[in-house]
C-alpha cells in the first residue's frame, strides 16, 4: 500500500465496521441473522463489525445483501467521526424499550 499509511487503513476498517452494526442495530437485527442471509460466518461479520477484519468487496456485496442495503449505502459514512463505542445489547435494549 504504498502512499496510504496503515493507521489510515485502520480508520476506515473501524468506521466501516462501527457504521454496519448500526445499519444492522437499526434494523433490530442478530448478527446471527445477518451472517446466514449473508453467507459468511458470524465470527467474520463480529471481526467486521470490531474493525479488526477488511472484507474483499466480494464479502462487502454478500454484507450488502444480508443486510438488505445498496452496497454504496455501507459507505456512505464519516471515517472522521469518532462515536463512543456502545455494547450492541444495551443498544438493543435502549431501542426496544422505546418502542414498547
Amino acid at each position: 500500500m504504498s502512499g496510504v499509511s496503515s493507521q489510515l487503513v485502520m480508520t476506515y476498517q473501524v468506521a466501516f465496521g462501527r457504521h454496519v452494526r448500526q445499519i444492522r442495530l437499526r434494523r433490530d437485527e442478530t448478527q446471527e441473522e445477518v451472517a446466514h442471509r449473508a453467507g459468511i460466518h458470524v465470527t467474520y461479520l463480529s471481526g467486521i463489525e470490531r474493525g479488526v477484519r477488511n472484507p474483499s468487496l466480494t464479502s462487502i456485496c454478500a454484507l450488502a445483501a444480508g443486510l438488505g442495503v445498496p452496497v454504496s449505502h455501507l459507505f456512505d459514512f464519516d471515517p472522521r467521526a469518532n462515536e463512543p463505542r456502545k455494547k450492541a445489547g444495551s443498544l438493543r435494549r435502549r431501542a426496544r424499550a422505546r418502542s414498547a
